[in-house]
Formats: C-alpha cells, sequence, structure tokens
C-alpha cells in the first residue's frame, strides 16, 4: 500500500515533466532538421522526407497553394472537433459530478474505467534481461520506475529514454494491481454506494495510479482502451529513439540553478493547491477536509512565491504576477467562503492552468536547458516504419493539446 501511494505521489508530481521533456526532444529538436539543411548537409529532398516522415507533411515541391491551403483548413478543423469533443467531455463531467462522492470517491463508471487484468505475453526486447513470470516482472518494474522517478529524478531531463521505458514499467506494474485488487474492485462494484474508509481508500489509489496511465498514454497518443501490449511497443519504440540523441550539457549560472529549484518547489506546491481545489470540486472530499488541506495548500504556495519575488531576482516580474493571478484565485475563494459551487471553483481550476502555460512559455527565457538532446543527426533511413507511425502520432497528439489548452 505504502509503495502505491509514493508512486501515485511521485508520478503525479512529475507528469509535467515528461510531457514537457516529449515536447522538447521532439518538438524542439528534430527542427534542428532545418538548420542541417541551410548548412548543407542534408539535400532538400532529403530534408522534406525527414519532415514527412516525423510530422506526416508532405514534399513542399509536390504541393500547391491550394492544396496548402485545403490542408491547413484540414488540420484547423480537426484541432476545431478535437476541441469541441473536449469541451463535450467537460459539459458531462459536470453533470457527473452533481452528485455527492465523498463516501465513495469514485462513481461505478470510474471503477469499470479502471480497466480488467489481462496477462501480457508480448514484452518488447530491452525491458528484461531474462524471462520471467508476471509478478516478478510487476516486482522489477517497480525498482525500474524507483530509479527513474526517485532515485535519479534530476536526471530525466538529461535522459528521457528512461523516462520512456518508465512508463512502460508503470504500464506493466499498473496492470499487476488490477489482477491483486480484483477482489477489491468486485467487492466495491457490489456494494456500491455503501462503502467502508478501508475500501474508498484502496479504490482511492488505483483511481490515482489510473489518472497517471491516463497522462502518461495521452503524451503517447494513446487511450486508456489501447490494448496495455501495444502501449508497451510505443513506449520502447520511443526510448530506442531517444537513446540515439546526442547529448550536451548547457552549464547554468547559480542563479538559474536556485531559479530552477525555487521553481520546481513553487509547481509541486501550486499543483497540490490546484489537485485540492478539483478533488472538492468533484465532490470527491467534504468541506472539512476540503479547509484543512487549502489552509496547508496557501501557506505552502505563498512561502514558495515569496522566494521567487525577491526584489532583484531574476524573473521577478512573472512570478510577482504569479502571485497577483494567486491572490485573485484566493478571492473567489473566500468570496464563496464554504458554499462555493462547482461553477466557482473551476474558475479556481482555470485560473492555475492558465498561469502554469504563461509560466511555462516566460521560463523557457529566464531558465535555460541544462540538458540538450540533439535528435538532428539520427538516420531517418534507417528508423523502423512504426517507430515512424510513432513518431508522428505523439507528435500530432502534442499539436492537439496544443491546441485545446489555447482554446481553454
Amino acid at each position: 500500500m505504502l509503495v502505491t501511494l509514493w508512486l501515485v505521489l511521485l508520478i503525479s508530481c512529475t507528469s509535467h515533466i515528461f510531457s514537457r521533456v516529449m515536447a522538447a526532444t521532439i518538438a524542439d529538436d528534430l527542427t534542428k532538421l532545418n538548420n542541417l539543411y541551410k548548412e548543407g548537409a542534408i539535400t532538400k529532398e532529403e530534408f522534406s522526407k525527414a519532415k514527412s516522415i516525423l510530422f506526416k507533411s508532405e514534399s513542399t515541391e509536390s504541393k500547391t497553394e491550394t492544396k496548402k491551403t485545403k490542408t491547413k483548413k484540414k488540420e484547423k478543423k480537426k484541432a476545431e472537433e478535437t476541441i469541441k469533443s473536449e469541451d463535450t467531455k467537460k459539459v458531462a463531467k459536470i453533470e457527473i459530478f452533481d452528485e455527492s462522492l465523498q463516501e465513495t470517491f469514485m462513481t461505478l463508471e470510474e471503477a469499470e474505467a479502471l480497466g480488467s487484468y489481462k496477462k501480457i505475453e508480448k514484452i518488447p526486447d530491452g525491458m528484461f534481461e531474462i524471462s520471467m513470470s508476471s509478478k516478478a516482472r510487476a516486482k522489477k518494474s517497480m525498482m525500474k520506475m524507483y530509479d527513474v522517478f526517485v532515485r535519479n529524478k534530476g536526471l530525466m531531463e538529461k535522459y528521457p529514454e528512461k523516462l520512456m521505458s518508465a512508463m512502460g514499467y508503470f504500464d506493466l506494474f499498473y496492470m499487476d494491481q488490477l489482477d491483486e485488487k480484483k477482489r477489491v474492485i468486485k467487492r466495491f462494484k457490489k456494494n456500491y454506494p455503501n462503502i467502508n474508509k478501508g475500501l474508498k481508500k484502496k479504490m482511492q489509489s488505483l483511481y490515482s495510479l489510473n489518472q497517471a496511465r491516463k497522462s502518461m498514454r495521452e503524451a503517447m497518443g494513446l487511450t486508456l482502451n489501447d490494448d496495455p501490449e501495444v502501449a508497451l511497443e510505443r513506449y520502447m519504440s520511443m526510448h530506442n529513439f531517444l537513446e540515439q540523441g546526442e547529448k550536451s550539457i548547457n552549464k547554468l549560472t547559480k542563479d538559474e540553478k536556485r531559479l530552477k529549484k525555487k521553481s520546481a518547489n513553487f509547481k509541486k506546491k501550486y499543483g497540490s493547491f490546484k489537485k485540492n481545489i478539483e478533488l472538492r470540486s468533484e465532490n470527491r472530499i467534504d468541506q472539512k477536509t476540503f479547509d484543512k488541506e487549502l489552509k496547508k495548500n496557501i501557506k505552502d504556495v505563498k512561502k514558495s512565491l515569496a522566494k521567487l519575488t525577491d526584489s532583484g531576482s531574476k524573473g521577478e516580474e512573472l512570478y510577482t504576477t504569479v502571485a497577483n493571478m494567486f491572490e485573485k484565485s484566493l478571492e473567489i475563494l473566500d468570496n464563496c467562503s464554504t458554499n462555493c459551487v462547482r461553477k466557482d471553483l473551476l474558475a479556481v481550476v482555470d485560473s492555475a492552468d492558465f498561469t502554469n502555460t504563461i509560466i511555462a512559455d516566460v521560463e523557457k527565457t529566464l531558465i535555460p536547458k541544462q540538458h540538450i538532446q540533439d535528435m538532428s543527426k539520427v538516420d531517418m533511413e534507417n528508423i523502423p516504419d512504426n517507430t515512424k507511425a510513432i513518431l508522428a502520432s505523439v507528435s500530432t497528439s502534442m499539436k492537439q493539446q496544443k491546441a485545446i489548452k489555447k482554446n481553454d
């Protein structure tokens, strides 16, 4: 139980890291192909082909202006459809949380969404050195995750390929948890809505693990409905691809290192604040639990922000703006006090999302990347077709998520 708990906490805290790493390694670093083309290292045909492989774009020479316009319209339409789909989900979500989940924490529909155990027969090469049982694999997977998310968490930016494999190990670990907790899930469904505290706590743990699994899969262009073996293949294909990158270190100044550390601490505290608001907005926790946690959240966020808004410090203007936005959120909570409805709480959640977007955008210039993953010299011709398809899918998924965030 304790092992599951620290995994939930750690993975929820690092979810923003793997999405940022993916965006950097695929979207940003692969644009260096353009530099190779300008320098004459690759021909125009090779440049166009590489772009086509990774981003499913057609050769610029074979397109007319009319086709470009049509393509842009199609892409815009697809993004709009994705946004509409997300909006529909939001509306459905509001309807779901009209009922109180304080005694059960989750609905029967969410219990079904946890999935069911499936014995994984096909394991990608490189995940395990020797053949072993499902239980032994799950135990090994847990230790592999511990190495990435705990012991070497500061190296995730340097070794994004290890992050990819850790996501695969997580999928294996989760599947084992479904096997171990199948009686717990069955009892929950049978007794619903009369759920005792012990059963509620176990289901809450599974719910959190599944939310982490969902985030990881979406980063790879997958859903919870995709077969675990498909997910494993995708994670390891990304691992193998990223492993080919040429690594270099950008030496940060003492001030940049301090700022990076302070910013990471703030994001962790701010994430806990947002999570507490979400749980209350979804009727999963009672007012007493919410108030107790909120008091701690506010204290932690203000303390971490105070370290970022020191007079004369780098980024003072950004973090002062963030502090003001945080105070506005607190005003919303103060105004509704103990009578906050879902609409009030969602306004605070939306403000937190907007704040995070601003921070991510501005910090690119404030805090340089310490570890550079240069993928421009990877031989595209030798990349397997399935990996090319995966890269294209991941790239499309990230573009869609970006469009959704912009719309929000």
